[in-house]
């Protein structure tokens, strides 16, 4: 553990989308997300470009409560840029969120029109990846791994 400080675990997700109400449809209508916070923010204090590839007059943020641990929040910049990527690009690929259902998720999904890229995996309206697994397929997910990690 690191001298002077300690981690209590991940805070949120952010994404940032082409429109917000297309993927509001999908994270809150679809898949069930609940809003917790629907926002508008400029960009005309100090600072608040430094992690831009260029100045933007501001954005939209919108946050979910996921039932527990991390939050995700939407961004919605006009001039946003780029697409969504795949597991094997470089960059944060994809988040995963625990549901007490996959099969009734699952159905639900794809009879909104949404495609699953695999089992427990689909793709919002930017092709961003979002895993959902129930919590018996994290334990054997997790200690697979972990048996692979100390066999060598």
């Amino acid at each position: 553990m690191p001298e002077g400080y300690e981690f209590s675990g991940l805070n949120h997700v952010t994404v940032t989308v082409k429109d917000m109400e297309q993927s509001l449809h999908f994270y809150r209508d679809v898949i069930g997300f609940k809003v917790t916070m629907d926002v508008g923010a400029s960009h005309d204090r100090e600072g608040m470009n430094l992690a831009h590839r260029a100045p933007r007059e501001g954005h939209r943020m919108v946050t979910f409560d996921t039932g527990g641990g991390p939050t995700v929040s939407l961004t919605e910049y006009k001039e946003g840029e780029g697409e969504g990527i795949l597991l094997d690009d470089i960059g944060v690929t994809h988040f995963s969120v625990t549901v007490s259902d996959l099969q009734a998720l699952t159905k639900r999904v794809l009879a909104e029109g949404f495609e699953s890229t695999r089992p427990g995996f689909f793709t919002d309206p930017d092709g961003i990846l979002i895993q959902f697994q129930e919590p018996s397929h994290s334990e054997s997910v997790r200690a697979h791994y972990q048996a692979k990690a100390q066999s060598g």
